[in-house]
């Protein structure tokens, strides 16, 4: 074959067969061009791909990279090229190869594909390792030794697709990793897991990364245990990022849902009391939240079971400060809102009003009100009101109130007027 024809061959004119003496002196004396154009052809000779693996062009040597043809033993070489485009190409196409090898190559085909995938997983250029990771993540047929090298990657746009995707890492594996301290972001990837287990639950909460449990909690298939919700939700008021996605969970227990009800925005509160697994109760509980939450109650209680069942400890002397303190503690509020009205003779929303003023001095005013000591005033301005640190009121002489009756009487009218 001449020199031409082999070009034509190039372009797709030629019909004369193959000619490897002519395909070789096109690779050493062509122009960049032309061998770039040789280096890419699906049919060239693997001999002559070989022989381009070295050649002085990167352009070369990234179609020689790239093409499918090329033998294992030019992408060994090439595993280690200077030129990084070279490695990340190669990188791309090993990854893309190596879960679609035929089980008939199981021998020193793959053997020899494993060795170039064992040079580039350890690439000093994240670029390469990250490409690996991409195609490698949800491929059952990936080295697992490579996996696990690339799970633990401290660059986390390598280790988070592996982590979030791959089926070849365990439970085990995964919490190992979160043992580790691993790179930060990890641990969100890892609570992106489709059917995440919950002892993994359980160690990323443990772990105590804010964002991770927020993920965990957005992540509708991840089990996590009911003793794993109540550390969540009691540690919620303090992390806002956490509510939208507790209010969206599905298969919430009731006390769970009135605890979120007690430190969630209007518009969530509003969501959460529009889920479709509330019992009647429970609806009727939230809907008067909700109104309360926006102005709109009426003068009269709702009747709901949780006025009910205030109005009877009341009728019974049983309201006492150790059940609103208890009830403070289980963060439900609205027997807390109830208790007080009942106790200080004013309306749930005059109550929710006080408690939603980030005023120490109403809070404080509410709770002498219902008769309580300074011990709940205390109480409500840290675990229900929020109060900022700048605004609390603080007992005097250890347990006394520190401001007139008068005082107070003029804080608890201006708000219930």
């Amino acid at each position: 074959m001449t020199l031409k024809a082999l070009k034509n061959w190039l372009l797709g004119r030629g019909d004369e067969p193959l000619d490897y003496a002519a395909m070789k002196r096109l690779a050493a004396s062509a122009s960049d061009e032309e061998r770039v154009d040789l280096a890419q052809h699906a049919e060239a000779r693997p001999e002559v791909l070989y022989y381009l693996a070295s050649d002085q062009s990167g352009g070369v040597r990234q179609a020689i990279a790239a093409n499918p043809s090329t033998p294992v033993q030019a992408d060994k070489i090439l595993a280690s090229d200077v030129d990084e485009e070279v490695r990340a190409k190669l990188a791309e196409k090993i990854g893309r190869l190596l879960p679609n090898l035929p089980p008939e190559s199981a021998g020193k085909l793959r053997d020899r594909v494993l060795e170039v995938l064992s040079i580039l997983v350890e690439d000093q250029l994240p670029r390469v390792r990250r490409i690996l990771a991409e195609q490698l993540k949800d491929s059952a047929a990936a080295p697992p030794d490579v996996i696990q090298r690339l799970a633990r990657d401290p660059e986390l746009s390598v280790a988070a697709p592996v982590l979030q995707y791959s089926p070849l890492l365990s439970d085990q594996d995964l919490l190992d990793i979160i043992a580790s301290a691993p790179v930060q972001g990890a641990l969100t990837a890892i609570s992106r897991r489709r059917g995440l287990g919950s002892g993994v639950a359980d160690a990323v909460v443990a772990a105590d990364d804010a964002i991770a449990i927020a993920a965990l909690l957005a992540n509708d298939s991840a089990q996590i245990r009911e003793e794993t919700l109540d550390r969540i939700v009691n540690r919620a008021p303090d992390n806002e990022g956490w509510h939208e996605p507790l209010v969206l969970r599905r298969m919430l227990p009731p006390r769970l849902i009135r605890r979120l009800a007690s430190f969630v925005t209007s518009s969530l509160l509003n969501i959460l009391a529009k889920r479709d697994d509330l019992d009647a109760d429970m609806a009727v509980e939230l809907a008067f939240l909700v109104k309360s939450k926006l102005g709109e109650t009426t003068a009269a209680t709702p009747d709901s079971s949780v006025a009910s069942q205030v109005a009877r400890l009341h009728a019974e002397g049983k309201l006492t400060e150790d059940e609103v303190k208890g009830a403070i503690d289980r963060q439900e509020l609205a027997f807390v809102i109830h208790a007080l009205a009942v106790r200080g003779g004013l309306q749930p929303p005059a109550v929710h009003k006080m408690l939603d003023s980030k005023s120490g001095k109403a809070v404080t005013a509410l709770a002498w009100k219902a008769g309580f000591t300074m011990d709940v005033a205390r109480l409500l301005q840290h675990r229900v009101a929020k109060v900022p640190p700048s605004s609390l009121v603080h007992p005097k002489n250890g347990d006394q109130y520190p401001l007139t009756e008068r005082d107070m009487d003029w804080y608890v009218s201006f708000h219930s007027g």
